[in-house]
């Protein structure tokens, strides 16, 4: 189960995280993107901002996009998928 499944944050903000980490690391074996939900290039605006107003984000939200920009930036990665 994942940790962060009822999180003390809106739930639009952890769609978007949910979609940027599956981006960067593709979906799990049987599931889909539902309709709608944010691109590519969204994610990685999204990313941008958080990074951008980090002393705004929840503590969890903090570490998450901590992250999400390592697994983006770090180890020559070229970033999301």
């Amino acid at each position: 189960m994942d940790t962060w499944w009822n999180p003390p944050w809106p739930l639009d903000w952890q769609r978007y995280y949910w979609a940027a980490r599956h981006h960067l690391h593709g979906l799990p074996d049987g599931m889909v993107w539902w309709p709608g939900r944010p691109d590519e290039a969204q994610t990685r605006q999204w990313l941008h901002e958080q990074q951008a107003s980090s002393e705004h984000l929840h503590d969890g939200q903090r570490e998450l996009v901590r992250s999400l920009a390592a697994d983006t930036y770090g180890a020559g990665r070229r970033g999301c998928r």
